[in-house]
């Protein structure tokens, strides 16, 4: 909510206790995007008409996926996506999802995901480990995954902070293409912001010449 001029395309009624920027109905009321229709209308909006956003936040992108998937089926008159030749649904799904969110990733517009987090089973050298992913089906996950310059993890520690990891490991997804962020930080956007521009960095250079002098 903190990132520049940003507006919600909101999926799910997720945002109520949150001040921030929502299409609305002509009686002024949060719209909640459920189906694929509403949902590409609204990219469309927001890449083609002029106005001041400057972010635009999916709040939750598993839910426009599963729109997406709903809208191929119905269209094909199919109950699974495996169905059609070679299980063309998936790869129909895939490429559908991909041509909305190109034309919002090509925009101009800074583009935030949320999403939920789903544990899976990997092996690794015969090893298997339990590792914390985005909740998104696979093809969605990677198509996401890969389009994104930092994949962050927010949770709670045992004290209740708020932190969120940035990079990832064996257990855990995360990316960082900046480099400039610690493994993991509090989850603070100002805090972030000091990290990415080197503000941080120059405010302990400054200390450290102030305590030199002292």
């Amino acid at each position: 909510s903190k990132f520049p001029n940003a507006l919600f395309l909101a999926t799910e009624a997720g945002t109520k206790f949150l001040e921030v920027n929502q299409l609305t109905d002509d009686k002024g009321e949060p719209i909640i995007l459920k189906s694929w229709k509403e949902f590409v209308e609204a990219v469309k909006l927001v890449c083609t008409t002029e106005h001041d956003f400057k972010t635009i936040v999916i709040d939750v992108v598993d839910n426009a996926y599963e729109m997406c998937a709903r809208h191929i089926l119905a269209e094909n008159g199919w109950k699974s996506e495996s169905e059609g030749e070679w299980g063309a649904g998936h790869s129909m799904v895939r490429r559908e999802f991909k041509r909305v969110i190109d034309a919002l990733l090509a925009s101009g517009l800074g583009v935030v995901f949320i999403t939920h987090t789903k544990q899976m089973e990997r092996e690794d050298r015969g090893v298997k480990r339990m590792f914390i992913d985005s909740s998104l089906p696979s093809g969605g996950r990677g198509y996401v995954n890969g389009a994104s310059d930092f994949i962050f993890y927010c949770f709670r520690d045992s004290k209740g902070a708020r932190l969120m990891r940035t990079k990832a490991n064996e257990n855990f997804q995360g990316g960082d293409r900046s480099g400039l962020l610690p493994e993991i930080m509090p989850l603070d956007y100002e805090l972030m912001i000091k990290y990415l521009t080197g503000e941080l960095v120059r405010e302990k250079q400054d200390e450290q010449n102030q305590t030199k002098k002292g």
